[in-house]
């Protein structure tokens, strides 16, 4: 018989059990009671960072939070002294179950993390390459293995527990956009930025491959360190192997060689001259670190940096983040001449469980004597393994008539009205025109009757 145990009641059994209050707990970890309280609730998720640091504070491994299910059986629960000091029945029966265990007995226990089932990889192949290379102790345990596969594949978001998408990293965008971030996110948000433009930018020329390397539990089922991709000209070799402890090389050897350097302790893969964090790492940082509602304390958020003044209403629900705008931007701000305030308006929303974003604006575009008013309906799809280019979706834009502008209209007057009018421009692709509307009344349902105006510009 198995027991559900979650993470946050791991924690709370625990620090019952060595007694220590929420607040000492918080303190020590430098976050706030309330964290505490909320994780041991359910009410919200333990991330990565947070775990590390509470598996130092207590002495364990982040595993004994991770696992879900615990086993009720005796020899779970019985200290392995209380059973040796049983009789030799069963201090022999124990000695051969850690043995079958382990397979070795000279496993260093750090490559086991606290597993009971831990054993090194029987890999032949692994055994004679690390030999005709003169490299000693590259083998590796099945948790090392596990825990590479689990790391790597952050990096793949072909997963829907690791699944990086673009909505989180425009949630991620936009609370650097309104939010005046520390100088110290700086760094990590550029690595994030390096990242997906080294890995997700298909005009990035090579060196960088396709991150389907990554996804071992698609590629490596087996759990081998060496193993073979593809055939003939396009036969792929990789390996595997340990350097020292929480460190690891994964090289490639295909028409190109790829070497990575991956240590799972900074949560890094290190390639050539450049480093990269996990973005499933950097996303849960700013999840806990910079919440939604720290970045919009009021509503309606009025917002000004030199280029835009705008006003800002935020929703955050079950379904993900809404964000309305309305302002204007400053056109050649400063000319003597051609300075000018150009009007607009947006609503847009980044949902929570979907590849897809949506938007409807309306704005001048264009140069000072040839500025093009129009209203764009935007629902795009990126995918799950997707950061940049949409994989279907796309625009649609219609040409805003005189008589539409300086009025105050409801979102659902301004849709009605595109519906009457010619298309001026589209690009959408597997989704037809009603369709696009369709999803956007339905995505914006609850906002369809707020009141949104495009002024002209006034020369």
């Amino acid at each position: 018989m198995k027991v559900k145990i979650e993470p946050g009641e791991r924690l709370r059994q625990l620090r019952v059990k060595r007694k220590v209050s929420q607040a000492e707990l918080a303190g020590a970890i430098f976050v706030k009671n309330t964290t505490i309280s909320n994780w041991e609730k359910g009410t919200r998720k333990i991330q990565t960072d947070s775990l590390k640091a509470l598996s130092d504070y207590f002495g364990v491994p982040t595993s004994y939070f991770l696992e879900a299910e615990e086993k009720t059986e005796s020899w779970r629960k019985v200290p392995i002294k209380t059973l040796l000091a049983g009789s030799a029945a069963v201090a022999m029966l124990v000695s051969l179950t850690v043995v079958a265990l382990n397979r070795r007995a000279n496993i260093n226990n750090e490559a086991c993390y606290g597993e009971l089932v831990c054993y090194l990889i029987d890999d032949p192949s692994i055994v004679s390459e690390l030999s005709s290379r003169n490299i000693s102790g590259g083998q590796m345990t099945n948790v090392e293995m596990e825990r590479l596969k689990y790391f790597l594949e952050t990096f793949t978001v072909g997963t829907q527990e690791h699944q990086f998408n673009k909505s989180k990293l425009d949630e991620i965008n936009l609370k650097n956009y309104y939010l005046n971030l520390p100088i110290e996110t700086e760094e990590i948000r550029q690595n994030l930025e390096g990242f997906v433009n080294d890995f997700y930018n298909e005009n990035q020329p090579s060196p960088f491959p396709n991150l389907y390397v990554f996804d071992l539990n698609t590629t490596n089922p087996q759990g081998n360190q060496l193993f073979y991709l593809g055939s003939g000209f396009e036969l792929e070799k990789h390996i595997i192997y340990k350097v020292s402890s929480d460190v690891f090389k994964y090289e490639i050897y295909s028409t190109q060689q790829y070497v990575f350097n991956i240590q799972l302790e900074l949560n890094t893969i290190y390639f050539g001259d450049k480093s990269y964090l996990s973005p499933k790492v950097i996303y849960e940082y700013f999840v806990e670190n910079y919440p939604f509602d720290s970045v919009f304390h009021t509503s309606p958020f009025l917002y000004e940096n030199e280029s835009t003044k705008m006003t800002i209403n935020f929703f955050e629900t079950e379904a993900g983040i809404y964000i309305t705008q309305n302002g204007i931007y400053h056109y050649m701000k400063d000319h003597p001449i051609y300075a000018l305030e150009v009007p607009f308006f947006s609503i847009q929303h980044n949902p929570f469980n979907s590849t897809r974003t949506y938007s409807i604006g309306a704005a001048h575009s264009g140069g000072y004597e040839d500025f093009l008013t129009t209203l764009s309906l935007n629902v795009y799809d990126f995918g799950n393994t997707n950061l940049i280019t949409p994989v279907s979706g796309g625009s649609v834009s219609y040409r805003i008539t005189q008589e539409m502008l300086g009025q105050e209209l409801t979102i659902q007057h301004w849709l009605n009205w595109a519906k009457q009018e010619p298309i001026f421009h589209s690009d959408l692709k597997d989704l037809t025109i009603n369709d696009c509307f369709i999803e956007i009344e339905n995505i914006f349902d609850f906002l369809l009757e707020d009141t949104f105006k495009l002024d002209a510009i006034v020369y």
